[in-house]
């Protein structure tokens, strides 16, 4: 009976409902009884209601079913993950967090005990339909549908009070008044609210009170009672939608402390662990303990004299400790004491002290010392200390070879003497690299590369060889672990040393083949100390050291990489289509002077030598050719593999060369089909050979198949080291890697000559056209008072255009004020900025508006259509007039920004951030008139109840520095724009936007009100819609007079302004007269229907209609706009599809007071061609998928209903933020089977590839039956000359 009635509330929930949060939280306030309430007594709590009413029916959306509405109305519990985190399934919205503090509903046919059986009822009885009834305002609707609240849990918070209909008689703002005082004076609450942030002692700020008293809050109050209300504000979350991410907490514990609170939970157990430990290497630790055995169990002659063992947490060597310790059960030594509290400095269980560091004099006398003066001190006070005869078997040859002498000598490791309290003598264990692999024959040590006969005369125990040191000690390198290729990017750089960043070759006093092999294989300096070869021959190749040949194969690469012709190699590979100067290398003079023209209108175009230079890029089978032929020549051919390994290797680096942009590349994928067995030096790596393993088995952790694993872990630490510092250094140095601005995420490889002289033209145009180079006294004081932004250019088709990186200035604090204080006079000043849209809502609003107006003129007059667009907006804006109008536009003295906590969630990153925002601006002193200024990456925005304060003064200080001082870093030198604004910069929308409004409100509405409407098309107000966004005017006019004279006025340009029109990129569908110099982007398809682009829409250009403007992949290949996960999951393939169905996921696409049934589902029909499409080559792009083929249908099919759910979901936010009614005439049933008819579409000319998916597809569709012949509208949507650009699109 109790999940019947949970269905029933489910099935009651209001459709308009959106998304709310399902988390825990374990901050609240703390225990506390319910206070008597100022006005009236509390009743006796209730146990919570569970809600059994159904509402009234909603008006947003056609229902889709009621099964299909319940699955949508379980998902509406999302919200945001940052609430989802603190409260979990207790976040709720408002009403049913309100009904749910309720008692049961009455039986039918009982009398209410709360209202007695009034006519009109009362919450407890009727629920939904008392809460929320069809005349309702929208703020209130919004209110109680999209605010979201936490009820706290006990023992947090007392049981809620008892139902009773009506109030005392107050009002909201009287009740939110008192009820701040009394959370006020109670002393037994612990916790903040939100609500009482700001109480100052001449009274209360009034930001977060003013959002709890508004008109719809006195509503609610009205229909849950005084009581209810008062425990609400009090022992609850609540969080109001700001704009649709942003959500503003109003009462409550402040979220950035409840998160706090769940996060640190961990923090101490973390911090209780000690230093010594975190730092402790487990494989020395090992090898230590396994080195003490013999001599603890006895089976030594010398395990009755003084033990000898290592310490690697402090680096020292005991040489005398009593041989009546004991041992514990890991084997180490524990000697006895005299007492409890002995302090003596070998006894173990002391409290271990801090160790003070010399002073940099005493280390760099310490580093000067000989080698061999030290280690002659030390052997003779070891003579002394009657430990000479088990020194003599354990200790390391002192002799420096020729081969290893410099890393010695480079590392500063010597032996000097240290005396620990007690007088006893203790020997460093550090000790040189160079005395590893001098080892005299008769030390008995092993060597893990020599033949089985001759184990028989060594010990069984002793120091590590080279197998175990290779495979027990090597660094552990996941299959999983990222190529860090991000630093082949954009770097200019030029260097004759190809490997000058990764400690290769640039060693100060030569190289060593030692330290490069424990660079690639990552082995510990601590690890070296246990490490002894024992071998007669020296470091030649015909060796059967393994040691001594793996060094000798290493030394040979090092002097290969500094004899090979590098330069040559370039020229021969890359030089056909890359056109790269004769020497191979980036030249230092600047040539091509004198290939730059400029237009009439200010636009530098290219010469054909500069064309011809964007290119002369290298491709990519260039690029491998020429990384492959490095490598064959400075890696020794053994150490390559067999060829089998070779063919391998050198796919997997054209694998690597041909990613995207922003692609990863992981050790697996370096591996590829890549064997241990293609490589004879690492096969021969192996436990089987070693002599040290039987009694370091125990200690080593080795089982079945641990050595084929660590093989294959030696295999990927040679292969990653090989991507890591030979490849990408060698791209890095000879080529600038960059994107085009046409070919969207495709990767392009340019010499870095070809890039020297293209960047050369391109400054020399910036130079001609609105910058100058600074220097001398002038660069010097503006470096130091402003900041420069740096600068790097992308190739576009004929030219470069630069992109300007203002990170620098992303944490000015001052910055950040001005833009929100720009933002409120823009939302209270609309005006100013003329006919200005910065967003798809914005041009929603007012076409849907325009269109309710004109609906019966549509059919029966002609539409004028007029489409310009500002060449270089940006780059013509005049400062003096822009720093004029913004001084008109700031008319207060002061503006107070409020402070807010801003929490955001990263699900990437699996961390939430907690930062200070300010988003809340008011005039002057006063505290009334705050108005939210959200952010665009959206969050939880809590209220700290400080505010600071910015002048006029201040402001116009910033934007004098951000339009008049605007410095640009090209390589090493410093720009000035002298004429327009920086593009990219967080206040240049909002400037250009504002000029532009300047110069239509000046001139252009002259024109408008000037024109003539003819008397046979008179029409009713407004006759006309102008929209611009930023710098792109569309007018609509159903006068051809009126649009002509508009075409003309723009066409003449205006030099006040210094701004003209783009020939290039006008639009119009009517004649001009003389258009000769304009271009028309009219657009005509297969059926003959004319449109003409605008910001990403096609305009019909008879009917008004709206279709998604997919013409700008005609010139590009599909593949280059997506970005392939090697490795996807189903769940990463699902998440890339519903990411594919965003971008075009609006109202004004499916919004039937806009379009016609028909047009409605060909703009979905087309979203499904082009996510189809881009499934095609995602798959195709997949190395191999284990994903079966239901599997991917399982997938595609979700993607129909995600596209369903959105479309509605996007509707109702719509709705509830404006006062715009959207209609929806649309069943799921036709989303999908639309959805499988573009799969089938696109799928059918890659049959081949997609064979039995096609049939999948196939076979589901027919379960839906020939729905396009009964209906119109699906079959004039699945109509192919409707779609015809897509068949023209490259995938």
């Amino acid at each position: 009976m109790l999940m019947s009635k949970k269905r029933a509330n489910r099935r009651a929930a209001p459709r308009t409902q959106p998304s709310t949060i399902r988390d825990e939280s374990t901050g609240g306030e703390t225990a506390e009884t319910f206070l008597t309430h100022p006005f009236r007594n509390p009743a006796p709590p209730q146990a919570p209601p569970i809600p059994t009413q159904p509402l009234p029916t909603p008006t947003l959306v056609a229902p889709a079913g009621d099964a299909m509405a319940r699955r949508r109305r379980r998902r509406a519990f999302g919200g945001r993950p940052e609430l989802r985190l603190a409260y979990g399934a207790r976040a709720r919205p408002l009403g049913r967090a309100i009904l749910e503090l309720l008692p049961p509903p009455p039986p039918p046919g009982t009398i209410c005990p709360a209202c007695r059986g009034a006519a009109a009822g009362c919450l407890a009885c009727r629920r939904w339909a008392h809460l929320l009834r069809a005349d309702d305002p929208v703020a209130y609707r919004r209110l109680v549908t999209r605010a979201v609240c936490a009820v706290q849990q006990a023992p947090d918070a007392p049981p809620p009070p008892r139902y009773t209909p009506g109030n005392a008689g107050h009002s909201q703002a009287q009740l939110v008044r008192e009820t701040t005082k009394w959370i006020v004076a109670d002393r037994s609450c612990k916790t903040t609210n939100v609500l009482c942030n700001g109480i100052r002692e001449g009274g209360l700020s009034k930001h977060a009170s003013n959002l709890v008293s508004s008109s719809s809050w006195d509503i609610l109050l009205h229909r849950v009672g005084d009581l209810l209300m008062c425990y609400i504000l009090r022992h609850s979350s609540v969080f109001l939608p700001v704009k649709k991410s942003d959500y503003l907490q109003v009462t409550g514990v402040p979220l950035n402390i409840v998160l706090q609170k769940r996060m640190s939970t961990s923090t101490p157990a973390r911090n209780k662990q000690s230093r010594s430990i975190k730092d402790k290497c487990p494989t020395c630790y090992a090898w230590r303990n396994a080195q003490m055995t013999p001599n603890i169990s006895g089976g030594n002659p010398v395990s009755s004299s003084k033990a000898e063992f290592y310490s690697s947490d402090n680096a020292q060597k005991v040489d005398a400790l009593p041989s009546s310790g004991t041992c514990d059960a890991v084997g180490i030594i524990k000697p006895k004491c005299s007492g409890d509290g002995c302090n003596c400095s070998n006894c173990f269980t002391q409290k271990p002290r801090k160790r003070k560091r010399l002073y940099s004099w005493q280390r760099r006398s310490k580093q000067k010392q000989v080698c061999y003066e030290d280690r002659s001190t030390e052997l003779s006070k070891l003579n002394k200390s009657n430990q000479a005869t088990e020194v003599k078997n354990q200790r390391h040859s002192l002799q420096p070879t020729a081969d290893n002498t410099f890393l010695g000598a480079n590392n500063g490791n010597n032996f000097p003497q240290i005396k620990e309290p007690g007088n006893v003598p203790v020997l460093s264990s550090r000790k040189s690299p160079s005395s590893v692999l001098d080892i005299m024959p008769s030390q008995g040590l092993s060597c893990g590369y020599s033949t089985p006969g001759d184990q028989s005369t060594r010990p069984q125990s002793g120091p590590v060889c080279f197998n175990c040191l290779m495979l027990n000690a090597s660094k552990c390198v996941s299959v999983d672990s990222p190529i860090r290729r991000h630093g082949i990017f954009y770097n200019k750089r030029v260097s004759k040393n190809v490997f000058h960043r990764n400690n290769f070759t640039s060693k100060r006093k030569g190289t060593d083949g030692l330290f490069v092999i424990k660079r690639i294989f990552g082995i510990k300096e601590c690890c070296i100390n246990f490490f002894h070869c024992n071998c007669d021959g020296s470091p030649t190749r015909n060796s059967n050291c393994l040691c001594h040949w793996l060094l000798q194969q290493v030394k040979n690469l090092i002097r290969n990489s500094k004899r090979c012709q590098y330069k040559k190699l370039f020229v021969k590979h890359c030089s056909a289509k890359s056109k790269v100067a004769e020497d191979g290398f980036p030249s230092d003079n600047v040539a091509n002077e004198g290939s730059i023209q400029h237009s009439m209108g200010g636009k530098s175009a290219y010469s054909d030598g500069s064309f011809a230079q964007l290119e002369a890029y290298s491709t990519h089978q260039q690029v491998v050719s020429f990384v492959w032929a490095v490598l064959t020549r400075i890696i020794p051919q053994p150490l390559l593999g067999n060829p089998s390994s070779q063919r391998s290797l050198r796919l997997n680096i054209w694998k690597f060369i041909r990613l995207r942009r922003f692609e990863t590349f992981q050790v697996t994928d370096c591996i590829g089909e890549l064997k241990v067995s293609y490589y004879s030096w690492l096969s021969k790596i192996g436990y089987t050979s070693c002599s040290c393993f039987v009694p370091m088995r125990k200690y080593t952790e080795v089982s079945s198949g641990m050595e084929e694993q660590r093989q294959n872990n030696l295999l990927r630490c040679w292969i990653s080291w090989l991507f890591s510092d030979i490849v990408i250094p060698l791209i890095n140095t000879y080529f600038y890697v960059t994107e085009r601005e046409t070919k969207r995420y495709d990767v392009f490889y340019y010499p870095k000559s070809v890039w020297r002289n293209l960047t050369s033209n391109a400054i020399a145009s910036l130079n001609a056209q609105s910058f100058r180079t600074l220097c001398g006294t002038s660069r010097r004081a503006i470096r130091h008072l402003y900041r420069s932004s740096t600068v790097r250019f992308l190739p576009k088709t004929k030219d470069m255009r630069p992109l300007v990186n203002f990170k620098a200035q992303s944490k000015d604090v001052i910055l950040s004020k001005c833009h929100l204080v720009i933002k409120k006079v823009r939302d209270e000043n609309p005006e100013m900025f003329g006919s200005s849209v910065f967003d798809y809502d914005s041009i929603y609003k007012n076409l849907s508006s325009f269109i309710s107006s004109v609906r019966t003129q549509l059919k029966e007059l002609k539409v004028y259509i007029v489409v310009a667009d500002v060449s270089k907006a940006f780059d013509c804006v005049n400062h003096d007039m822009l720093l004029k109008i913004m001084d008109d536009v700031l008319k207060g003295d002061e503006y107070v920004l409020r402070k807010c906590k801003k929490v955001v969630y990263s699900r990437s990153k699996n961390a939430v951030y907690r930062f200070d925002s300010n988003v809340s601006v008011s005039n002057g002193n006063s505290s009334h008139d705050f108005s939210i200024q959200p952010s665009s990456s959206g969050g939880i925005l809590v209220d700290q109840g400080t505010a600071s304060t910015i002048r006029k003064e201040d402001l116009q200080r910033v934007l004098f520095e951000q339009v008049k001082c605007n410095i640009l870093k090209i390589a090493q030198n410093f720009y000035l724009q002298q004429v327009g604004i920086a593009q990219g910069n967080k206040l240049s929308p909002n400037l250009c936007s504002l000029y532009y409004g300047h110069l239509e409100n000046s001139v252009l509405l002259n024109v408008l009100h000037d024109g003539k409407i003819n008397s046979g098309e008179a029409i009713s107000a407004p006759e006309y819609l102008l929209m611009r966004f930023i710098d792109d005017f569309m007018f609509i006019s159903f006068s051809k007079t009126h649009s002509l004279n508009f075409f003309n006025r723009l066409r003449r340009g205006f030099v006040y302004y210094n701004s003209y029109m783009n020939d290039r990129k006008y639009g119009f569908n009517f004649n001009v007269g003389s258009s000769e110099h304009c271009h028309n982007r009219l657009y005509k398809g297969d059926d003959g229907v004319a449109f003409i682009p605008w910001s990403g829409l096609l305009i019909n250009c008879e009917n008004l209609e709206i279709q998604a403007d997919y013409t700008r992949y005609s010139d590009i290949k599909i593949m280059s706009t997506i970005t392939v996960n090697m490795h996807s999951s189903m769940k990463d393939l699902s998440s890339k599809l519903s990411h594919y169905m965003r971008p075009k996921c609006h109202p004004i696409f499916y919004d039937s007071n806009i379009n016609s049934p028909g047009t409605v589902r060909l703009n979905i029909y087309q979203a499904f061609l082009l996510c189809a499409m881009k499934f095609h080559c995602y798959i195709r792009n997949l190395p191999y998928s284990s994903m079966s083929k239901p599997e991917v249908l399982h997938i595609i099919k979700s993607t129909f209903r995600y596209m369903h759910s959105l479309i509605i979901s996007c509707m109702q936010g719509v709705e509830l933020q404006s006062n715009v009614r959207p209609v929806l005439k649309l069943r799921r049933k036709e989303t999908t089977w639309l959805g499988l008819s573009a799969y089938i579409r696109v799928l059918q000319k890659k049959q081949s590839c997609h064979r039995d998916l096609l049939a999948l597809l196939i076979a589901e569709v027919g379960g839906y039956g020939c729905m396009d012949r009964d209906s119109d509208s699906l079959r004039y949507a699945v109509d192919d000359s409707h779609s015809s650009m897509f068949w023209r699109f490259r995938y």
